[in-house]
């Protein structure tokens, strides 16, 4: 399947075992991705996601490391449509529409 092996799937996306291309991005030191559909009502929760995760992030002290009771998202961008298109066989066991837009989100396991 394009080399990625998926590790779940779900009503928002799809999650692959290794970082996703991205065009604007090097991401090979990610080591998981989750890629989900950009609808108007999942856009905020996005953001949102991101968000939350930046705050758990600066949670970080000397004797606590978030890192190790969650995956976190590191990084993100957008998925441009000849990309997705490329990794056809990803696309149809997530089951992808091929005209819709992406969000790769970066995690570290």
């Amino acid at each position: 399947m394009d080399n990625f092996k998926i590790l779940g799937t779900g009503s928002y996306g799809c999650v692959i075992d290794k970082a996703f291309p991205c065009s604007r991005k090097k991401v090979d030191e990610y080591e998981t991705t989750k890629l989900v559909e950009n609808k108007i009502n999942r856009t905020d929760i996005i953001k949102r996601e991101i968000a939350i995760n930046k705050k758990i992030l600066k949670m970080k002290t000397d004797a606590y490391d978030p890192d190790e009771s969650f995956c976190l998202i590191k990084d993100s961008c957008q998925v441009n449509m000849p990309t997705l298109k490329k990794y056809r066989k990803l696309a149809e066991a997530c089951n992808f529409d091929l005209n819709s837009r992406y969000t790769s989100l970066y995690l570290d396991n």
